[in-house]
């Protein structure tokens, strides 16, 4: 597929993000196990090099555009991009598991080294119905939210136009529309096989008996410094946080087997 004036809309198409992996602490406390406790994640991934991201990347899929429409419905993370230097537009998504998007962000997909890319021309969310129709907006943080927003509203509606026409040339035979808001993921239940995968990726796993307790402990985390994706969470202040959940039979670490 050639390539289509992206700069037109958005300036030089984006490199593939800086950052290696990352997680959103905000999103703690609103996960829980299939068993109902509440999930605190402390996560580490300064120290990551892309050697060791990208076997993180390896635990999720890498969809193409054939791929998804062999997928089962849900919610999944796209971006379109070029590689080689090429002008040929290519499609990738992953599974939208949860929203700590530990390795299924869309700086994760525009890094990985089953894509490829050199240029990342646009990306967001993708719903997949059941009678397999898509629904897709350009909520990417990463690649498209914060660009959006500095076009004008016929530049806008030209952008989404071009991406429409994108679509249906790689779904020719789906019903793909666009939507303008971010998707509500409708479950939080994380289960054991992804938590120990976080777990191997160097995550710190807190669980808590009540949402309560699991509150408690975010609002005494984000005091000493622990609402950002990038802090370094090593040392001094991993031992605040044991210090402050240790003998409190509310919070109990998790350990895979």
């Amino acid at each position: 597929m050639n390539t289509i004036d992206f700069k037109k809309y958005l300036g030089p198409a984006y490199e593939p993000a800086k950052k290696i992996l990352k997680m959103k602490p905000k999103k703690n406390c609103l996960a829980k196990t299939r068993k109902g406790k509440s999930i605190f994640m402390i996560g580490n991934f300064k120290a990551f090099t892309r050697k060791k991201a990208q076997k993180a990347f390896n635990y999720f899929k890498r969809l193409s555009h054939t791929d998804l429409l062999k997928s089962p419905s849900g919610y999944y993370t796209w971006i379109i991009y070029t590689k080689d230097n090429s002008n040929t537009v290519h499609f990738a998504a992953t599974e939208f598991i949860n929203e700590y998007e530990i390795a299924t962000g869309h700086h994760s997909l525009g890094i990985n080294s089953r894509i490829n890319a050199d240029k990342v021309l646009g990306g967001g969310q993708i719903k997949k119905n059941d009678d397999g129709s898509m629904v897709f907006n350009l909520r990417s943080g990463t690649y498209t939210t914060r660009r959006i927003a500095a076009l004008t509203k016929s530049e806008l509606y030209e952008y989404i136009g071009i991406l429409k026409t994108v679509f249906k040339r790689f779904f020719p035979k789906t019903s793909t529309r666009y939507y303008s808001e971010s998707f509500e993921y409708p479950s939080m239940v994380i289960p054991d096989r992804l938590l120990t995968i976080y777990s191997k990726l160097g995550c710190t796993i807190i669980l808590s008996s009540t949402p309560q307790a699991c509150k408690r402990l975010k609002e005494f985390c984000k005091s000493i410094g622990y609402d950002k994706e990038e802090i370094n969470v090593t040392g001094t202040f991993m031992s605040r946080v044991h210090e402050y959940i240790q003998g409190d039979p509310h919070y109990s670490y998790y350990k895979y087997e």
